[in-house]
């Protein structure tokens, strides 16, 4: 019985005091507030990582599909890119060939026009050379202008600034060409053909020798028959014989064969004119003239129409001066050979 009483004593001092009932503690208020506000906050914390955990695999959701977007784009871009290079290697090899063609083309129309610069200078050489020596040769400047206008059109047609010291000395030579006078080589050789060609129709001297029959005097009605007779026979006897006064005698005594020698002569003498006019000898020209002149005035009528013209047609061509102070073209050769040389330096 002891026993038991000790143990009932035990368990009440050990047991906590009995709480009296219908009165809390302050110290428990706060706890279980605090309790009730950590479970609260607890609670909002698991909600909110909820929350941030469904926004979080949204999210990872979104992201991996837009990386696989991004992937797929990626490789659509890549292919492009790829395709871009591949492109762009082909448009660098076209520009390549298309620069090749290009220099290739270009050496060609540069060899092409030196050759065409080449000849086109050649040519005007020779024209120029040849200008120069009909120049000389015929005495014409109207020739050696027209070629020299020629070549300076053709030049101009060109248009190269490399040609214009050359164009201005065929101006400076044209001017010079222009300025000197002018001998009619064709009216001159027309006037002496006419005039070989109307020799055989000079009536000579001698033709007009014979004397000229006069009419007896009339017969006075009043005169004795012995008076008319008389008369009569002293016209007779003075008709037989006629005093001329002749200032060369040689000129009458020609005879048939001398007169054709002279008129045959008289040709030679005007085609040898002819010959010294085309020949530029101004000496010979003018000697054969002033013979041919003194021949007609000598051996031919000077009563006679034609015989006065052709000696005044000779008179003419006399006063003609052949030989003139011609340019040699030296300054356009010069020119041109010059620009000759430096196309050919320029091709080396």
């Amino acid at each position: 019985m002891s026993q038991e009483k000790t143990e009932h004593t035990l368990v009440e001092s050990l047991s906590p005091a009995a709480k009296p009932q219908g009165i809390l503690r302050p110290t428990g208020v706060i706890v279980m507030l605090a309790l009730a506000l950590v479970v609260a906050a607890l609670a909002y914390q698991l909600i909110l990582v909820r929350d941030m955990s469904g926004a979080l695999s949204q999210q990872e959701k979104l992201s991996s599909k837009q990386q696989q977007e991004l992937q797929t784009l990626q490789q659509a871009l890549a292919g492009k890119q790829q395709a871009l290079e591949t492109r762009l290697l082909q448009v660098e090899a076209k520009q390549s060939a298309t620069l090749d063609q290009q220099a290739a083309l270009a050496s060609m129309y540069e060899a092409l026009t030196r050759n065409e610069v080449q000849r086109g200078l050649a040519e005007t050489e020779q024209l120029l050379i040849f200008a120069s020596q009909q120049l000389q040769l015929t005495g014409q400047p109207a020739a050696a202008l027209s070629i020299l206008t020629a070549v300076d059109q053709r030049l101009g047609q060109l248009n190269r600034p490399d040609y214009i010291k050359l164009r201005r000395a065929l101006a400076s030579d044209m001017v010079t060409l222009k300025a000197l006078p002018q001998v009619d080589t064709i009216r001159i050789t027309a006037q002496l053909d006419s005039l070989a060609a109307n020799v055989d129709k000079l009536p000579l001297l001698m033709d007009d020798m014979p004397a000229q029959t006069t009419p007896p005097p009339a017969a006075d009605k009043d005169a004795s028959w012995v008076a008319r007779v008389s008369s009569e026979v002293w016209h007779e006897l003075r008709s037989l014989v006629e005093i001329q006064r002749i200032d060369n005698p040689e000129a009458i005594l020609l005879s048939p064969g001398q007169t054709w020698f002279l008129r045959e002569n008289l040709k030679l003498r005007l085609l040898n004119t002819r010959l010294a006019l085309l020949a530029r000898d101004e000496a010979a020209f003018h000697a054969d003239l002033q013979a041919a002149e003194k021949a007609i005035g000598r051996y031919f009528d000077p009563k006679s129409e034609a015989a006065r013209q052709a000696r005044a047609t000779l008179q003419q061509l006399d006063k003609t001066k052949l030989v003139l102070r011609l340019p040699d073209l030296a300054a356009s050769l010069a020119e041109v050979r010059a620009a000759r040389q430096m196309v050919e330096g320029s091709g080396k």
